[in-house]
């Protein structure tokens, strides 16, 4: 009975993993973190799969939100430190949250460049070219907005060391720091797109002290900055932070707006 049982639960329990081949030595693979189980999927055991890895996700994501919104540079110094299956990925925590983003201001119909483009275009370009190219230029940044908000985020780490060069994080730790952020100021701003529907004028400067206020407080906390030169540093990071974004988006617009300038006036010598 005893060598039929151990057969049995040998059969039941290989000794190699069954997806990299490592060798066993307890219920999980210690490389790819695999069960290690060789019994026949089950209804049961295919939904139980399921839920265990939505509630771990939503565990983690959950105990992400809470550290970041009480204490983000703990948070984001404890990620960094090796408690990485505490918390979600930075990566994904920034795209989930810029997605979100995507979907409310898709729902409710919301322009990211907040003034309405017919109206301002009548305003500060009076021909109908200067018309056409503003309301291009609306529509190009209003598709790539959430794009772009990804693509600038290396810039939180780049600029970091200029401003906290004695902190000693690596590229990739703020890296880190800097999905985190951007991922955590996205969401602080989520809830002011409503008043783009109310008026533009409020969206406008409401969204920007938002976002300084936000930036310099996960700064200051990450960082560990203390007294008046410390918060000083951080308000000119997120300024600095602010106008190099706003440079870097003039420099992908500018050569779509010559290339539609361009396109006009191929067309005009082409009209008969």
């Amino acid at each position: 009975m005893t060598a039929k049982k151990s057969a049995e639960t040998s059969a039941a329990h290989p000794t190699h993993c069954l997806n990299c081949g490592v060798g066993l030595a307890g219920d999980y693979c210690h490389e790819c973190g695999q069960r290690n189980t060789r019994a026949r999927l089950t209804l049961r055991g295919l939904f139980s799969d399921i839920f265990d890895h939505v509630f771990s996700l939503d565990s983690r994501l959950l105990r992400t939100l809470r550290g970041l919104f009480t204490r983000p540079g703990a948070t984001i110094r404890a990620y960094i430190a090796g408690e990485r299956t505490r918390y979600a990925n930075p990566l994904r925590f920034l795209v989930l949250a810029v997605a979100l983003f995507f979907i409310v201001r898709s729902m409710l119909g919301i322009n990211v460049t907040m003034e309405a483009p017919e109206e301002f275009a009548k305003l500060s370009a009076p021909t109908p070219e200067g018309v056409y190219i503003q309301e291009k230029s609306y529509e190009f940044l209003d598709r790539f907005f959430d794009w772009f908000t990804i693509a600038a985020t290396p810039l939180y780490g780049i600029l970091f060391p200029i401003f906290f060069r004695k902190r000693g994080y690596t590229l990739a730790e703020r890296l880190v720091f800097a999905c985190f952020m951007q991922g955590q100021i996205t969401l602080i701003l989520l809830p002011l797109l409503p008043f783009i529907l109310l008026g533009s004028s409020l969206y406008a400067p409401a969204s920007f002290l938002v976002y300084l206020g936000s930036a310099v407080w996960i700064i200051v906390a990450f960082a560990e900055a203390r007294g008046f030169w410390g918060i000083t540093r951080a308000i000119l990071f997120a300024l600095t932070y602010y106008l190099a974004v706003a440079v870097l988006l003039m420099a992908c617009l500018v050569p779509y707006l010559i290339w539609l300038a361009v396109e006009l006036h191929l067309e005009t010598l082409a009209a008969p």
